[in-house]
């Protein structure tokens, strides 16, 4: 299988549990309970679960359809590219070289190593946006708008709503761009429809814009409804339920957190430059925690982006290249102001992170740059090389080769000063890590230099007329693949997936596994570290066994309440925790986070060479169990689980309160108010019998979350947030049969809306075929 750093976290583990999910119970999952304490499903995004190409997971192998996924849109990239590129009026030769870059372009194929398909799906569907708008803005017809609002749509069911949002402003500047130069532009224009039109009244103009305005509305409608089913759920839940809601999520820090930094700029030409975290090595010096992919797009797009600009005919490239340098401005974030004011002014922004993800819109404008480039070639005769914009290319062409030869003749010095320029702060593991690249940043400099030279004596000898189109474009395309597939190969990696936690039952896994199967749901504490492949985990979770910590679980959208019941980095589930001198571990049953949560088992080394221990706490409560009363702490969830640190509280009876219950006195006592006789889990449905000797409280040490509704012998009654995170309710003397069932109004409100916008989608287009084959 292709391998990638969150194929076991999110690939094996996620997709595995949809497909087992929909496969036993025949509907979706709504409730991931192996992870966290449980939080949703859908609400809080699971990976591409609508996305079509899903359905793989369920015709295939796992880990051949995880694989066969990125694949598939490696080519749909290189083909929505060729299809734009010949919409936007190119030769097909030089739309297959611009295909070709764009779909070996490492800024999208060195996703792979990251496992971030998501990522991937966004950047092959972004050239079909593109398509559909140029089809749209040159026939004024509402059919390429209604394609542009289902492949929209699409892009929003990646689960990547980020890149997603990053493609819509692309999108968005190229029709405010288009629409402009509409009204203001003669029909005579070779850019605009109806080219051989003698002229239009300024009236027509103004209904045509307001024409493909009133489509480009539509489209965004469509888009957004299109993708509602995922789309609504989450944006719900991350404004009032997710850690991504919180100050801590939304502060400038974290948004620039993962940015693009000079390293990385500097790299979009030497793509050694920065050094790599890859398959073989990590030789990565730049400023980030860590570096998974390349931002790197090739070197001919970037050379024969300047053909496209000193032999300009057309008014769009000014658009791409602007798109292009605004993209790389917004990604170096704090380096610039321009970050602040889109951080402060464009909503969503401070939901976000990661901001230098917006690099792939510099690789698709400098890849269609390029291809407009060598259109422009093909365009040149060889009379007309003697002309003033002609000798301002070679010029710079001198230039550029003397600052590469000046760079690969005085490297080191060359580094130095940029150390002192932009990175005079630079760590002193960063520095051994530049020297250890420093060879590479050579060589790479080298084979750039050696394309770029080869590449501008092919395109002198057509401009010549010496060499034929075929051999023209043959020679580019191959010099396109070994330039990027030189940084692609490194992080593209095959394995075994046996070898992989994920898919391979090691002997603590099946105890664990067995224990489960005799003794009902408990959860596990892992501090040995073993279960981790790369920097995430959640390979208990894949194995079916439930975690509580992000030690051993990890989604970056978890809820609020959770993650500070939990404490930041597992802090109050650790606290207490030692290893004594005789290599047991200690503090476990005193840890009232771990007994709450139903940690029976904790596996941990003694030291790094002893083997792997399973220790039960015998003093966990059970996953849902019987209290006497409560007792509501000031100061709210801060207070409660002060209360909790302090461990002066009998929690084990009296149930923590944030606030006032409708259930009014309980009789107390000293325990006993009931017993649970048993506990089921089956799909997103948990089944408990009670007994209970008096009225109390059931209490169950799943998370609290407000779509959850309970019944108590099949009548409606209410779930109070117990303990800062946790479910419970009150219940009356006798026997008792309580359910709880997850209801979510915004999943099942967008589903509605998904379907009916598709169906919507498909008839129009149908009726709008069927119309113009009658007007013809």
């Amino acid at each position: 299988m292709l391998f990638g750093s969150d194929t076991v976290p999110s690939g094996i583990f996620f997709r595995g549990l949809y497909r087992d999910f929909v496969r036993a119970f025949k509907a979706m999952p709504m409730w991931d309970r192996y992870i966290l304490g449980g939080l949703p499903f859908v609400d809080a995004m699971h990976g591409d679960t609508f996305y079509p190409t899903a359905v793989l997971q369920f015709l295939l192998p796992l880990h051949r359809a995880l694989g066969y996924k990125l694949i598939l849109h490696v080519f749909l990239a290189g083909a929505g590219m060729y299809f734009f590129l010949k919409a936007f009026g190119l030769r097909r030769c030089s739309a297959l070289f611009g295909g070709l870059c764009y779909m070996f372009a490492p800024t999208f194929v060195t996703f792979v190593f990251a496992g971030q398909d998501a990522k991937m799906y966004v950047i092959a569907l972004l050239p079909y946006q593109f398509y559909c708008l140029e089809r749209g803005f040159r026939s004024l017809n509402l059919r390429p708008f209604l394609m542009l609002g289902g492949i929209t749509g699409l892009s929003i069911l990646s689960s990547h709503n980020q890149m997603a949002y990053f493609a819509l402003w692309g999108l968005g500047l190229y029709f405010l761009f288009r629409l402009y130069f509409l009204i203001w532009t003669p029909r005579g224009d070779a850019t605009d429809r109806k080219s051989d039109a003698p002229g239009g009244a300024k009236g027509e103009l103004y209904r045509d814009a307001g024409r493909v305005a009133g489509f480009f509305g539509v489209a965004l409608a469509l888009a957004l409804a299109v993708g509602a089913v995922q789309l609504l759920p989450t944006y719900i839940y991350v404004q009032n339920y997710s850690v991504r809601g919180t100050a801590e999520k939304t502060s400038f820090e974290h948004a620039t957190s993962f940015s693009l930094h000079p390293e990385e700029i500097a790299s979009l030409i030497v793509p050694e430059f920065g050094g790599y975290a890859d398959k073989a090595s990590d030789t990565y010096w730049g400023r980030n925690p860590f570096k998974l992919n390349s931002e790197y797009a090739g070197i001919l797009p970037v050379i024969f982006a300047v053909f496209a600009l000193v032999f300009r005919k057309d008014r769009r490239v000014w658009f791409f290249l602007g798109g292009g340098g605004l993209a790389l401005v917004y990604a170096v974030t704090y380096h610039t102001p321009f970050f602040r004011l889109c951080y402060e002014l464009i909503p969503g922004v401070k939901n976000f992170r990661s901001q230098g993800m917006i690099a792939f819109l510099y690789a698709f404008c400098i890849c269609t740059l390029g291809a407009v480039g060598v259109e422009r070639v093909l365009d040149r005769p060889q009379d007309l090389r003697q002309e003033r914009r002609y000798r301002i290319l070679r010029v710079a062409g001198w230039v550029a080769l003397a600052g590469g030869g000046i760079a690969i003749l005085f490297t080191r010095s060359c580094l130095d000063l940029w150390i002192s320029l932009f990175y005079s702060d630079i760590a002193p593991e960063k520095r051994q890590a530049l020297d250890a690249v420093y060879p590479g940043i050579r060589t790479g400099a080298i084979i750039g230099l050696a394309i770029a030279l080869t590449s501008v004596a092919v395109a002198r000898a057509k401009m010549r007329q010496s060499i034929p189109v075929t051999w023209f474009i043959a020679v580019l395309s191959v010099l396109a693949l070994i330039d990027t597939w030189r940084i692609d190969r490194r992080f593209i990696q095959v394995v075994d997936p046996n070898t992989l936690r994920g898919f391979r039952t090691d002997g603590v896994i099946a105890d664990l596994q067995k224990r489960q199967t005799q003794e009902g749901p408990f959860r596990v504490l892992d501090l040995t570290g073993v279960y981790e492949d790369g920097h995430k985990p959640n390979e208990l979770g894949a194995h079916r066994i439930e975690t509580v910590g992000g030690l051993n679980g990890f989604h970056d959208n978890e809820l609020r309440w959770y993650r500070r019941f939990r404490g930041e980095n597992d802090a109050r589930l650790l606290e207490g925790l030692s290893i004594g001198s005789d290599g047991q571990l200690r503090g476990v049953g005193k840890n009232p986070f771990l007994n709450l949560l139903n940690v029976r088992y904790v596996v941990y080394r003694p030291d790094p060479n002893s083997p792997v221990q399973i220790l039960e706490n015998r003093d966990c409560l059970g996953r849902a169990f019987i209290a006497s009363t409560y007792q509501v702490v000031k100061g709210g969830a801060d207070g409660v689980l002060g209360r909790l640190a302090d461990r002066e509280s009998d929690f084990r009876n009296v149930v923590l309160l944030e606030e006032y219950p409708h259930w009014g006195d309980m009789p107390g006592g000293e325990g006993g108010a009931g017993v649970v006789q048993a506990i089921r889990y089956e799909g997103d449905l948990v089944n408990i019998q009670v007994r209970m000797y008096r009225r109390g409280i059931l209490v169950l040490s799943d998370n609290y979350f407000p779509y959850w509704r309970a019944t108590d012998n099949g009548k409606g009654i209410p779930i109070v947030r117990a303990y800062a995170a946790l479910r419970a309710l009150s219940l009356e003397a006798g026997d008792h049969l309580v359910q709880f069932a997850y209801v979510s109004r915004p999943y099942e409100t967008g589903k509605w809306i998904t379907w009916i916008s598709v169906l919507f989608i498909f008839i129009l287009i149908r009726y709008e075929w069927l119309r113009g084959l009658t007007q013809r």
